[in-house]
């Protein structure tokens, strides 16, 4: 065994995860930008669709005013409505009992594979297995074995930053995506 670590993370933890995941991830920021444009586009085709079907007056052309303050109204208030959507699931799924994170886990990290030891499950992952590896230097490490589910790894599971560092070249040298973050 090379590394071991004590997790214990929070709700806070999660739902930084989460946004991480919609907004600063490489695929996060695909989506986003995908939503953004879907958005304009079918604010460009209603306005179309209702320019084609009116007379042309000089009221037609001026819906485009309020059309575009929609427009624009939508894409300012996107990321904080899409996170107060994630926080509220969150708490939805806890009212009913179901975390979608373990609060306390145990990670162990040998040459070969990793293991995740929670109170409910045992998870045994081969290096070879992980997408990739984000480090937000001096708060978190995400251990993303696909786009939506990772291992976090919060920076108080560390001794010391001599350990963090230490524990970054490893993963460097098990996984070929390790993407270095300096946190905003």
């Amino acid at each position: 065994m090379n590394f071991k670590f004590n997790i214990i993370l929070t709700d806070e933890d999660y739902y930084a995860f989460n946004d991480f995941c919609a907004f600063r991830s490489p695929h996060g920021k695909k989506q986003i930008l995908g939503y953004r444009i879907f958005l304009t586009i079918l604010i460009a085709l209603i306005y179309g669709i209702y320019l084609l079907s009116s007379n042309y007056s000089v009221g037609d052309f001026l819906m485009i005013i309020p059309l575009t303050v929609v427009l624009v109204v939508l894409q300012i208030t996107f990321k904080p409505l899409c996170r107060a959507l994630t926080k509220n699931h969150v708490r939805t799924l806890e009212k009913k009992g179901k975390k979608l994170y373990s609060p306390m886990a145990e990670m162990e990290f040998f040459d070969d594979m990793f293991v995740e030891a929670t109170p409910d499950i045992r998870s045994e992952i081969k290096y070879s297995l992980v997408e990739r590896v984000s480090v937000i230097l001096d708060n978190v490490i995400y251990i993303h074995v696909n786009q939506a589910t990772a291992f976090i790894i919060p920076m108080s599971a560390f001794e010391s930053k001599e350990q963090c560092g230490e524990f970054i070249e490893f993963l460097r040298l098990k996984i070929q995506k390790v993407d270095i973050i300096y946190k905003k």
